[in-house]
Parts: C-alpha cells; structure tokens; sequence
C-alpha cells in the first residue's frame, strides 16, 4: 500500500513538473460528416443519381478504428449498393485519418424507386462495436458532428410519344376493294 502511494505520488509530481496532462478534446482526432448528400435531390424514375458521404478528421491526431453506419429506408440503401448488413450491429470499417485528411464515399446508381420520399442518414461511430456499445474513449473530441440525414424524392417517369424512338410511318393501303353496280 505504502509503494503505491509512493508511485502515484511521484506520477503526480512528474506531471506537474513536466506539464503532463491527460488528453483533452482539443488533442483528441474529431471525425466530421461534412457532406451526406443525393444528387440530384429530386430524381426521375430510371435516371442516375449519386450519394457521396465525406468525413474528415479536424481534430488534431490520427483517429483509431471507427465504424460508419447508414440507416434510413431499406429500399432507398438497396438502390444505392448500400449491403443489408449495415445495420447496428454491423457497419462499415473506415481507413485511420490523419488531422485535416478526407475520406469519401460515393456510389452512382440507376435509381429504379417507387415515386416518393426517402432518407438516409449516416453516422460515424468511434471504435470498432456496434451502435449500441458505449463509444470508445478518448477516441473522439466530439460526438454532435457525426450524424447527418439527406432526404430525396424520386418522381414517376413521364410517358412520351418521343421516347419510343424514331418516328415510323404506317402504311395505309385498303385492302377491301369492290364493285358498284
């Protein structure tokens, strides 16, 4: 008992003497979503569209292991090649970011939705659990900026005459032919 008073006592002194202190935010990696974005927001059936989710670390160190989750309707997931999987319990490893480094996600995609509205949210989730673990600590300077929601609509595809390719013309030629007396 008396040697471990004796060790903490002597690591008190040294981080006084030596200015040592524990990591405080301001040292710590902080993952931003800076852009969870559908383009364009408002789609026709059949057309292209784009998701791109981009993450930064504005923090000041290289992030540990951390795990980005997308959520939001399953049909709108699938239409972007986002895997079932990612649930929960299961998301996606993201690659260690230094200070200032970027990290981009995108998937372009033939959007074959029902017409209607739909949202996926993406979150960052410091450390390599699930969701409904406790974030790891000090691995994150700040939890508020690791959530964003994008909402797009899909619109029904209009019928035109012009979309059935080029024009054609029908022959008219009566075949019923007959004498008058």
């Amino acid at each position: 008992m008396k040697n471990n008073i004796i060790w903490i006592s002597m690591i008190l002194g040294l981080t006084l003497i030596f200015n040592i202190s524990p990591a405080t935010a301001a040292d710590l990696p902080d993952l931003s979503l800076e852009k969870n974005v559908v383009s364009p927001s408002s789609i026709t059936q059949g057309a292209t569209a784009t998701l791109t989710i981009e993450v930064k670390n504005i923090g000041k160190a290289k992030n540990r292991a951390v795990t980005l989750f997308l959520h939001g309707d399953e049909k709108a997931l699938q239409a972007f090649g986002i895997p079932m999987y990612n649930s929960a319990e299961h998301g996606v490893s993201m690659p260690e970011l230094a200070a200032g480094q970027v990290f981009t996600y995108t998937s372009t995609k033939v959007i074959k939705l029902s017409s209607g509205n739909y949202t996926i949210r993406a979150i960052i989730w410091p450390g390599n659990k699930p969701m409904s673990a406790a974030p790891m600590s000090n691995s994150e300077g700040n939890l508020t900026n690791n959530e964003k929601e994008v909402q797009f609509t899909v619109k029904q595809a209009s019928f035109k005459p012009s979309n059935l390719g080029p024009k054609h013309k029908i022959p008219a030629n009566p075949s019923n032919t007959g004498v008058i007396n």
